[in-house]
């Protein structure tokens, strides 16, 4: 199966689905955003300002096990 998300205007640093999880999928670009998406959705059910435009992100991190998210 292919699909598309379009919500995300800028590069993609790094996407991660949780292991063992089944529709959970984290995504954050280089303008700082981080998204949480349900992969059966058309768009993103949240979305966090992890950094600012200006600074930009560099990398992101999401723990296995635990609900953390480090960028």
């Amino acid at each position: 199966m292919v699909k598309v998300w379009k919500d995300q205007k800028a590069w993609i640093i790094k996407v991660h689905m949780q292991r063992g999880g089944l529709r959970e999928l984290v995504s954050g670009s280089v303008s700082g955003d981080v998204m949480l998406w349900d992969i059966r959705m058309d768009s993103s059910l949240r979305q966090f300002v992890a950094h600012s435009h200006r600074n930009g992100m560099r990398s992101l991190s999401v723990h296995e096990h635990a609900p953390v998210i480090a960028t």
